[in-house]
C-alpha cells in the first residue's frame, strides 16, 4: 500500500517536472524567436528595398545572398517553434475553405520561380475527380507541400519534380486527397529510410556540404500530416529519386470560397504592381507605432515607396496622443513597447469616445505562438503582421482592410 503511494507521488512528481521543462521551452523559445525576428525585420527589410534600387550584377548576387541567408534562418525559427508547438500540444488546426486547383497552381509556381536550372523542371498533375472546393487547413496544407516540393527541389539537380494529386471519396462530403511528391533526384538509401522523419536527422553523411538544412522539415511534416488524421509513407532508389505519398482527410463544400483573413497572403508582388495595386486604397493617415529605429525606418520606406507619408510614433503614450490629434484610419502598431505596450494601447484607443471613427489597428509583433495571436485580437486589434515585415504582406494587408471602407 505503502509502495503504491509512493510510485503514485513518484509519476506525479515525474509528470509535473516533464510540464515544467516542456512550459519553460516553450517560453524560451518563444522569447528567442522575438529577439531573433527583431534584427531579421531589419536585415530582410533593407535588403529588400536595396534590390529596388540600381545594382551591379556583381552586386545583386551579393544581396541575393544575404537575402538567401535571412529567410534560410527565419525558416530555421519557424520550424523549431513549429516542432515546439507539436510536442507541447498547443498545435492548433483552423479549418477554412480554398479553392484547391488554384491552390496547387499557385505552389507550384512559386516552387518554379525558385529554380535558377532548365535541367528541372516542376509539373503538377490533377486527377480529374478532384473535387473544386475543399475545407481544410491551408496554412499547414501549404506547409505540407512546400516541405516536400522544397525537399524535392533541394536534391534534384536533373529531370522531374512531379506534384501528382487524387481524389479518393469516403460519403457524400468526407474524402481524402492523395499526394505525391516524387522526384528523379539523389535518393535515399534503404537502411536510412528509417531515420528520415526524426529530428535534425541528415540520410547523406554529405549533406551538409551539398545543401543548407537541419533534418526538421521532414519532422515537422509526418507531426502535421498526423495532426491532420493523415498518413505519410516514402519509398526512394539510390540514384533515381524519391516519391513521398501522403493522405489526408478532407470535407468538400460547394460553399462560395471567402478569403483567409487570418494569416497575409504569401505571394510576391513584383515592384511594379505595388503602386498599381494601391491606386485607389483607403488611407489618408497611416500611422507607424515602433520603439525601435530600425522597424520605423522599414516600415516607412515600405510605405514611402507605396506612396504613403506616415505619422510615427515611437512610444505608446506619444502614440496615443498621435491617435488623438491626427486621427489616422491605419495603425501599424508593435505589441511590445517601453512604457505602454501595443495591448494597453489598443484597448485605450477602443475606449476613446473623443474619435470620429475608430482606425484600423494591425498589430506589428515578433511574437507567433497562438496565445500572443489571440491576445492581440482580444484587446480589439484588427489583424497580425508578422516580423519580419515584407512588402507584399503590408500590400496584402492594407489592400484586405480598404474592402467596404
Amino acid at each position: 500500500m505503502i509502495q503504491n503511494f509512493k510510485n503514485k507521488e513518484k509519476l506525479r512528481q515525474e509528470k509535473e517536472r516533464a510540464l515544467a521543462e516542456v512550459k519553460f521551452k516553450t517560453a524560451f523559445l518563444s522569447t528567442m524567436s522575438h529577439e531573433i525576428r527583431t534584427p531579421l525585420n531589419g536585415i530582410l527589410g533593407m535588403t529588400q528595398m536595396f534590390g529596388q534600387t540600381n545594382l551591379t550584377e556583381e552586386q545583386k548576387e551579393y544581396l541575393n545572398l544575404i537575402q538567401f541567408s535571412g529567410e534560410n534562418l527565419l525558416l530555421l525559427i519557424n520550424d523549431i517553434l513549429d516542432l515546439t508547438k507539436l510536442e507541447s500540444g498547443k498545435f492548433e488546426l483552423r479549418q477554412e475553405p480554398i479553392e484547391l486547383n488554384k491552390f496547387l497552381s499557385d505552389i507550384v509556381q512559386l516552387f518554379r520561380t525558385k529554380i535558377d536550372t532548365n535541367h528541372v523542371k516542376i509539373e503538377l498533375v490533377t486527377k480529374q475527380n478532384i473535387p473544386t472546393n475543399i475545407i481544410t487547413d491551408a496554412r499547414r496544407f501549404t506547409q505540407i507541400l512546400s516541405n516536400l516540393l522544397g525537399n524535392a527541389v533541394k536534391f534534384t539537380e536533373y529531370g522531374t519534380i512531379s506534384l501528382i494529386v487524387a481524389h479518393e471519396p469516403i460519403d457524400t462530403i468526407n474524402s481524402k486527397l492523395i499526394i505525391e511528391v516524387s522526384d528523379t533526384g539523389i535518393g535515399i538509401p534503404a537502411e536510412n529510410i528509417k531515420d528520415l522523419f526524426q529530428p535534425f536527422m541528415q540520410v547523406h553523411s554529405y549533406l551538409s556540404e551539398k545543401t543548407n538544412g537541419t533534418g526538421l522539415g521532414l519532422t515537422i511534416t509526418k507531426k502535421i500530416v498526423e495532426e491532420m488524421s493523415g498518413t505519410i509513407s516514402v519509398s526512394s532508389e539510390l540514384g533515381k529519386g524519391s516519391a513521398f505519398i501522403v493522405e489526408i482527410p478532407i470535407t468538400q463544400t460547394i460553399n462560395e470560397i471567402t478569403t483567409n483573413n487570418e494569416f497575409p497572403n504569401q505571394r510576391i508582388l513584383r515592384s511594379d504592381e505595388w503602386e498599381k495595386n494601391l491606386a485607389e486604397s483607403f488611407p489618408t493617415k497611416i500611422l507607424i507605432a515602433d520603439d525601435d529605429p530600425i522597424n520605423i525606418k522599414v516600415s516607412k520606406m515600405f510605405l514611402k515607396k507605396l506612396g504613403y507619408l506616415a505619422l510615427i510614433a515611437e512610444n505608446g503614450n506619444q502614440t496615443l496622443k498621435v491617435v488623438e490629434k491626427e486621427e489616422p484610419n491605419f495603425i501599424l502598431l508593435d505589441v511590445q513597447m517601453p512604457d505602454i505596450d501595443g495591448i494597453q494601447v489598443t484597448q485605450r484607443i477602443r475606449k476613446n469616445k473623443n474619435l470620429i471613427k475608430q482606425p484600423i489597428i494591425i498589430a506589428l509583433t515578433a511574437n507567433v505562438m497562438e496565445e500572443d495571436k489571440e491576445k492581440c485580437l482580444k484587446s480589439g486589434m484588427d489583424d497580425l503582421l508578422i516580423k519580419p515585415l515584407l512588402m507584399q504582406d503590408l500590400v496584402y494587408m492594407i489592400k484586405k482592410w480598404s474592402k467596404g471602407k
